[in-house]
């Protein structure tokens, strides 16, 4: 017997956002090169902002990106760090035409929510953001929602009945513009990734927002309500570790989420936090990815969001047929795999798997007290055969 699974590796699909990074001045490169060094090092995914325009010169004008931090964003996006717009400048929106962010208007927050706005609109503005990137050397993976409490943010959010958003809230023409610029290939991957909302309770699992073949949106919600690694405050009444994951390992929300068999465990926090240099909370984020690794690191597999997205698309759309002997079975896909696909196969420790195009498959893990293997394929259209 054959089972696709819904989560690679049958583990829990971990991973982080980091909001608020920028990359302007050389302190700010260097710390970035510390963080994702760690991460790499320590075997721990996720993603981080890169907000080209978050400073400014005195008349609006973005500061221009450390060469080292856009060569480190670069190179990370293939391995441990995806990297999202949040948006330009977490701010008023981005004149492209002359170069600065506007003096008034909407901030990039509740634009993103905003009904009356057109494909056109957020695809120039998405593509203006793309171009800057590609110049610098990188390019993104997604989109994070930026936040913002002034007044007039809270009083639209009031308007349109939204308390804490989640990705159902933003405007569909948001969505149609991101996909199709995943379409063009602006993004770093086919499959694009968003950070919207956030939950507290419950296991937890990506959304789909809109697709065409392989290029699709998806939501990859963080499973924990709020930040305790110090907020974008940085202060040390935002620091709670133990409300991720005790000291012993048994209690926390991402001990709940393991238990719940979730399908995936994501985290969030912010760079006036976690920054190694400067944050009170950087420590607390170290320990945490320790403690995770060593009392979850057999249940727990950690991938960027975009890695998580492209894993749930082409599980989706990878079709099982099995034959009545229990040796063989068919897959069928409508488009090239993004990303491998893991599936249990019962009734002997040892089988291999013979694929269409010839190429035996040993398995990723097993387990001969149950009798079974995890194979990780990636699905081509025809006939598998168990062998031994």
């Amino acid at each position: 017997m054959i089972e696709k699974l819904t989560r690679y590796h049958d583990r829990a699909m971990a991973t982080f956002f980091i909001d608020d990074v920028c990359g302007q001045e050389p302190a700010d490169a260097e710390a970035f090169l510390r963080f994702s060094a760690w991460v790499e090092e320590n075997g721990l995914k996720g993603e981080c902002s890169a907000i080209l325009g978050l400073k400014r010169t005195a008349d609006g004008r973005p500061r221009p990106l450390q060469k080292s931090y856009a060569r480190e964003l670069e190179r990370a996006s293939s391995r441990h760090l995806d990297a999202h717009m949040e948006v330009m400048t977490h701010n008023f929106l981005y004149d492209f035409a002359s170069g600065r962010m506007r003096d008034g208007g909407s901030h990039e927050g509740v634009w993103l929510l905003d009904r009356n706005r057109t494909i056109e609109e957020y695809g120039e503005y998405f593509d203006g953001i793309a171009t800057l990137a590609h110049e610098a050397g990188f390019r993104h993976a997604g989109l994070t929602l930026p936040g913002c409490g002034c007044e007039p943010c809270l009083a639209l959010k009031r308007g349109l009945a939204i308390k804490s958003p989640q990705a159902s809230d933003l405007n569909r023409n948001l969505l149609a513009a991101l996909l199709r610029m995943a379409k063009a290939g602006r993004f770093s991957t086919p499959v694009v990734s968003l950070f919207i909302g956030k939950y507290y309770q419950g296991p937890m699992d990506v959304q789909m927002m809109t697709e065409d073949g392989p290029n699709a949106v998806y939501d990859v919600p963080p499973g924990v309500g709020g930040d305790m690694l110090a907020r974008w405050d940085n202060l040390p009444q935002y620091l709670d570790l133990d409300a991720y994951i005790d000291a012993e390992g048994k209690t926390g929300r991402l001990v709940d989420l393991v238990n719940l068999r979730t399908q995936t465990m994501g985290f969030y926090g912010h760079w006036q936090g976690v920054r190694p240099d400067t944050g009170i909370g950087y420590a607390s984020f170290q320990e945490l990815g320790r403690r995770v690794n060593r009392f979850y690191g057999e249940q727990i597999i950690w991938m960027r969001p975009t890695q998580i997205a492209m894993y749930r698309h082409t599980e989706r759309y990878t079709q099982v047929r099995e034959h009545g002997d229990g040796r063989r079975f068919e897959l069928k896909i409508p488009f090239a795999p993004l990303h491998a696909v893991s599936f249990r196969v019962r009734g002997d420790a040892k089988a291999r798997l013979r694929s269409p195009s010839g190429q035996v498959l040993e398995p990723w893990q097993t387990f001969p007290a149950e009798a079974c293997a995890i194979f990780d394929i990636l699905p081509e259209n025809g006939r598998y055969e168990v062998i031994t």
